[in-house]
């Protein structure tokens, strides 16, 4: 008996998937099929937000900008990944350089997509933490920003808070990351619920089409990962082991 080689996925993976949905959503619907792209990445994006705020507050800790950074859920395995916290005394800046999103996007001539993803998730991640953190996003690199321009108002990275941060993400390691299939079969849920209750019945055509383009790209295998992930809740948090003090 032959065993299947294990599916492993990247952040690569998670932005081809979605390109692949948006481009046919855009292409069969048109704005209808945009919005409903963008209200999936909304809905993701909150329930991403709030799975790390139950982590930071299982912890023991508020839901400050620091703790948002501390606490993401994922991890970049592709080294394509550059952002930087300057720092600063007054609000607290998060700068996007690069980053493996992009790229793939980028290689796969599909970056006019690619907004339908950036200019609502970071904003619905931090609403989902916390809603009262004041967050803005001044520019994003698909739309010609240098950039990924983000801010926190209200907020500073000094040293002193540079240190703390550093020194949290160390403890946590990896106890607060999710796997990248975790990641992908959020996506590849939600935007299929918003699909299938906004689009009907050629909506659910056009996204088994984008499926079978993911399937023909990564294998039977990769798409059989995705579904396995059609009877998770999202809004519950998996099991967390947490940190101590």
């Amino acid at each position: 008996m032959i065993n299947k080689q294990e599916v492993v996925f990247s952040p690569t993976h998670h932005a081809r998937l979605f390109s692949f949905i948006a481009k046919e959503m855009a292409l069969s619907f048109g704005r209808e099929g945009e919005k409903v792209v963008k209200d999936a990445v909304k809905r993701y994006g909150f329930q991403r937000g709030h799975r790390m705020a139950l982590r930071a507050q299982a912890d023991g800790f508020e839901l400050t900008p620091l703790n948002y950074i501390a606490y993401g859920e994922w991890e970049d395995t592709t080294g394509k990944l550059d952002f930087r916290f300057p720092e600063s005394s007054r609000d607290v800046p998060m700068e996007g350089h690069q980053c493996p999103w992009f790229l793939a996007w980028q290689e796969g001539q599909e970056l006019e997509y690619a907004p339908l993803y950036c200019e609502d998730i970071d904003t619905y991640l931090v609403k989902g933490f916390n809603e009262n953190i004041l967050f803005e996003v001044k520019g994003i690199r698909p739309q010609g920003a240098r950039i990924c321009d983000f801010w926190f108002r209200e907020g500073k990275m000094s040293p002193e808070e540079k240190k703390v941060l550093e020194e949290r993400k160390k403890k946590l390691g990896k106890r607060a990351k999710m796997p990248w299939a975790y990641h992908m079969g959020h996506l590849y849920k939600t935007i299929k619920e918003e699909v299938e209750t906004h689009l009907g019945k050629k909506g659910e055509e056009a996204f088994q089409r984008a499926l079978e383009r993911f399937e023909k790209e990564y294998g039977t295998q990769a798409l059989e990962e995705l579904r396995k992930y059609d009877a998770v809740d999202f809004d519950i948090l998996p099991p967390y082991e947490g940190i101590k003090g």
